[in-house]
């Protein structure tokens, strides 16, 4: 079917899992409702299908399993198992060093746990370098306060409050139990820190980002923390409802964009806030979380929009 048709027959299913939702709250375990709706590209070029992304296939539940065998071949089921927001283990990988200058793709957290990886440098309102990351990295999911530091490595990398201080968080976009665009933060930087260029290793400077639908969008990268530089593509668009979870709480998503690796994995636990390119070096979109199959990403454009910030 066409990328319009997909559209339409995702929205209806949407619906029907939002009624679904709606109808069940108290009858049944959390668990049960863990389905996000989106598209995928189909075989040939301007072919899409519906795509249904569930944590098991009794979350999807009869009357969805009844509309998967009315539109048969139009729609992708995959069970990813659970989707989990990917701040890191302590364990030995690629770029869990100490780095000064500050480098994209290297261990960075708050600095009371959590560790992640730094997607870029922004520049915000104020005309500051910023550091771009997701809110729990830098954040710990709504709980931190502006002005609280974040250390380079993150803690769990071995970072030390009194020697590895890079910056202070100075804002982040609040999350909700549903509804969800984008896990970001930001954090201003030491500027004794910065590096004289904002490449990512591996990868290059930035060439701009893509915006708009990211249907077409051809092979992805991304420099991080756990995996370093991996390849993939764009295998979902626009999932609403995704469900993620942050240690003993999952929220839902919409907007988002999966990818999966080409050979290797895309990206691991400690990969979050990682940005993910396209082959032309444009921005698509910020890393926040993953399944055992999957790498899930924010809309770049989204991002940029709602934390008033711009790449550098």
């Amino acid at each position: 079917m066409d990328l319009f048709e997909a559209w339409e027959i995702s929205a209806n299913l949407d619906a029907l899992l939002s009624r679904l939702i709606v109808s069940t709250l108290g009858s049944l375990q959390p668990r049960k409702l863990r389905v996000g709706v989106g598209i995928s590209p189909g075989v040939t070029p301007g072919h899409w299908r519906v795509a249904l992304r569930a944590w098991s296939r009794e979350a999807l539940g009869r009357e969805m399993e009844r509309e998967i065998e009315r539109l048969r071949d139009a729609v992708e089921v995959r069970v990813t198992g659970p989707i989990l927001a990917l701040s890191g283990e302590e364990r030995v990988l690629p770029n869990v060093r100490r780095e000064r200058p500050l480098l994209p793709g290297c261990s960075i957290g708050h600095y009371k746990a959590t560790v992640g990886t730094l997607g870029a440098f922004v520049r915000g309102t104020t005309g500051a370098v910023q550091m771009l990351s997701n809110n729990h990295v830098l954040a710990q999911v709504n709980l931190a306060m502006a002005g609280d530091v974040i250390l380079q490595p993150g803690v769990r990398d071995g970072g030390l409050l009194e020697s590895d201080e890079v910056g202070r968080l100075s804002a982040f976009h609040p999350l909700q139990p549903s509804g969800n665009e984008v896990d970001a933060a930001v954090a201003d930087v030491d500027p004794a820190v910065l590096p004289q260029d904002f490449a990512l290793p591996g990868i290059g400077a930035l060439q701009g980002l893509r915006t708009g639908v990211l249907a077409g969008v051809g092979p992805v990268r991304k420099v991080g923390r756990s995996t370093g530089l991996t390849h993939g593509r764009i295998t979902a668009l626009g999932l609403r409802n995704l469900p993620v979870q942050f240690g003993q709480t999952v929220l839902l998503f919409d907007q988002v964009v999966e990818i999966e690796g080409m050979e290797l994995p895309f990206s691991a636990s400690g990969d979050s806030g990682a940005l993910v390119v396209d082959a032309e070096r444009r921005a698509v979109g910020l890393l926040f979380g993953g399944s055992d199959q999957s790498t899930y990403i924010n809309p770049i454009e989204t991002v940029l929009s709602v934390l008033s910030i711009e790449l550098l």
